[in-house]
């Protein structure tokens, strides 16, 4: 039950709640910079499990875990807020909707190689990207994605497979 993992939790010697605390960056390996109200400190661990996408949901294919893999909003904390570096680099964006177009203008805006892979008729803004220099196409959500020592090489549609180093699955 709900009740008794809270209690072994809120009991255990092993696991500190840091409510106020958030994950700043990787630091070493192994190791997080955090940032609270008590100024930044540092957490090393044996393994780090990264569970994010409370909003966004990747989907359910093979290697839907790989780095390079991310929801829209992981992408705006990356390349908006923490200015990650995507010049040339080859992006897919998969999906519909307003953080597909979002994530592939910002992509491009940001310099990337964007291919945005459309899995709905939107005719409108299907001109305007193209005309932005965005590579658009029209297909399905990924089936599986292919890794090159453990990151994202390639996301793998039904039909068809995109080389690439992150895709946004909105």
């Amino acid at each position: 039950a709900p009740e008794h993992l809270s209690e072994q939790i809120t009991n255990s010697h092993n696991i500190t709640f840091a409510g106020d605390t958030r994950v700043v960056a990787g630091y070493k390996p192994g190791m997080l910079l955090l940032k609270s109200g008590d100024g930044l400190s540092t957490v090393q661990g044996k393994t780090i499990k990264w569970c994010a996408g409370k909003l966004d949901r990747i989907g359910l294919f093979e290697n839907n875990d790989l780095p390079g893999l991310m929801g829209p909003r992981g992408l705006y904390r990356l390349v908006a807020k923490q200015q990650m570096d995507i010049n040339n680099r080859e992006v897919v964006v998969c999906g519909h909707g307003r953080d597909f177009w979002i994530s592939a203008f910002l992509l491009n805006a940001k310099g990337a190689n964007v291919t945005a892979v459309l899995d709905v008729d939107d005719k409108d803004l299907i001109e305007t990207a193209t005309a932005s220099g965005i590579t658009v196409t029209t297909g399905t959500m990924p089936v599986g994605a292919h890794s090159n020592n453990g990151t994202l090489s390639a996301i793998k549609l039904e039909d068809t497979s995109y080389k690439c180093e992150l895709c946004i699955i909105t």
